[in-house]
């Protein structure tokens, strides 16, 4: 598995969408095609989905932390999917295998998913331009798809994606070969990419709504919070009094190991209070006199130490290049 959702996953999903839909059109029973359609939404692939009012729900794959990795991943999709920006909208899947690593960190997200993310969008754009085309029986190369509609150029003639995924069979599939032959755009041509957008998480952060992990909650949880000691390695504890904790109101148990303390509560608010009531004495270990001065000045005498560290690359001579310098600067970053 790739880090990131690969081809073939990424074609086995859109494959699995297109047969459903074609499949369902092709079904005996009461319902015609326009029904059938207006009955589902349009998953061409496992990046995102369009429902029939409109709306295109981008699948994020990222965990969002602050730093607009939804709206990112959002802008991407919609790019190349001609959508709309008022009818986008983000969801964040459970762990799932089909996303392959679902990993967030070193700022790689968006690195890592805009040729997968762009071509999603492409790919979804391409079979919602051929629905179009056969429901006004014209070449597809005759139609274009703009800010979610797609239009035929030579009449005028629209219909929106919202209308398409409601009442027109979408039958187009693409093989994994015709995914790498997409031809995406080049950046002079982005009308999302490279705007100012609003984040689109900025409302129910703003309102509250947001949900974050602390908001999860499953019947019969329990919360803990632990009592960490002043110094981090080799710190041991040597005596814990719990007598105040056990009289907080939805308090549990406390938990003991070698080098934590924590307590469980019936809520989040009552496991801070009965932690912030434990009374826990540590031996600080080898660590004791360890302080932010003692360590920069551990770190000064390392770096003057010209034996000291590893050598990840020499190139000319430094010396003498700071001897012929008319200035030189010196800096001391902490």
């Amino acid at each position: 598995m790739t880090a990131e959702l690969s081809r073939r996953i990424f074609l086995k999903g859109s494959a699995v969408a297109g047969v459903g839909l074609t499949l369902r059109f092709a079904l005996p029973g009461p319902w015609g095609a326009s029904e059938a359609a207006a009955a589902s939404a349009f998953e061409p692939n496992a990046s995102l989905t369009i429902t029939p009012d409109g709306l295109v729900t981008v699948h994020i794959s990222k965990a969002e932390m602050g730093q607009g990795v939804g709206t990112a991943l959002a802008e991407i999709v919609a790019e190349e999917l001609e959508a709309d920006w008022k009818d986008i909208r983000v969801d964040y899947p459970t762990s799932d295998p089909k996303y392959g690593l679902m990993l967030t960190g070193g700022s790689w997200s968006v690195n890592w998913t805009f040729d997968t993310l762009s071509r999603a969008g492409a790919a979804a754009r391409i079979m919602l331009v051929d629905a179009a085309a056969n429901r006004f029986k014209v070449p597809a190369a005759e139609c274009a798809a703009v800010r979610s509609i797609v239009r035929h150029l030579p009449t005028g003639r629209s219909i929106s994606y919202g209308e398409i995924v409601a009442k027109v069979p979408i039958t187009k599939t693409l093989s994994e070969d015709d995914l790498k032959k997409i031809a995406l755009k080049k950046p002079a041509e982005y009308k999302v990419i490279g705007q100012w957008i609003p984040r689109l998480d900025i409302p129910e952060k703003t309102t509250g709504k947001a949900k974050f992990g602390i908001d999860t909650f499953v019947p019969g949880m329990a919360y803990a919070k632990v009592a960490y000691p002043p110094t981090r390695e080799g710190a041991k504890r040597t005596a814990v009094d719990d007598s105040a904790a056990r009289k907080v109101k939805g308090y549990l148990k406390t938990v003991v190991t070698p080098d934590l303390v924590a307590v469980v509560a019936t809520s989040y608010e009552s496991a801070v209070k009965a932690r912030d009531a434990l009374k826990v004495t540590w031996d600080r270990g080898p660590n004791a006199n360890v302080s932010t001065e003692s360590i920069f000045r551990d770190f000064a005498q390392k770096a003057a130490d010209p034996g000291g560290g590893v050598e990840w690359h020499n190139a000319g001579d430094v010396k003498a290049g700071l001897a012929q310098a008319a200035r030189t600067h010196a800096a001391t970053y902490t």
